[in-house]
């Protein structure tokens, strides 16, 4: 993610270019920008923040189908590095997530007929997501006031990704009448 911002340090606007990676990632990208960027342009390049975060969600499942198969399709819907909404390979840095991604995700799932009860929150449970949309202090340090649409989407914040593993993730499932 990119952004052009005034940088307080240096009191005039700059690139920040946030990434995510190993502890030598900053680096990397910095020695490979530095023959390529514009001289005296102001370039921040700063490692992305990880928000991890607890999912649990109540779905109903097809009769017909047995309901482990289901969950395995579920976790791998959301959390599979490569093809899952919240995969390592697949989440964007800044990406608001909305609950009809999560939804379309699980209805995907073979057997999967509805999903209900989506609980969004951080790990550390500071901040309930589900309640308010996140975006570093954006409202003088106070909780937004929650309209209609509010509870339905969630923002980590400029330079910030969400991570959600198997740890994290709660699924209950009901067979369908």
């Amino acid at each position: 993610m990119a952004e052009f911002a005034f940088d307080v340090l240096s009191q005039r606007p700059v690139v920040t270019l946030w990434i995510a990676g190993d502890a030598g990632a900053a680096a990397a990208v910095q020695a490979a920008l530095v023959g390529i960027s514009v001289p005296g342009q102001g370039l921040n390049i700063v490692a992305a923040t990880a928000v991890p975060i607890r999912l649990s969600l109540n779905y109903l499942r097809d009769p017909r189908y047995e309901d482990a198969p289901v969950q395995a399709g579920i976790s791998a819907a959301l959390i599979d590095p490569n093809t899952g909404l919240f995969g390592s390979y697949v989440i964007g840095i800044g990406e608001t997530i909305f609950d009809s991604q999560i939804e379309a995700a699980c209805l995907a799932v073979p057997g999967v007929t509805a999903v209900h009860q989506v609980v969004f929150t951080t790990v550390l449970n500071i901040i309930p997501l589900k309640h308010w949309i996140i975006s570093r202090f954006p409202f003088g340090g106070r909780a937004p006031v929650p309209s209609g649409c509010s509870g339905h989407r969630y923002y980590p914040g400029a330079g910030s990704y969400f991570i959600l593993n198997g740890d994290n993730l709660s699924l209950s499932g009901t067979p369908a009448s």
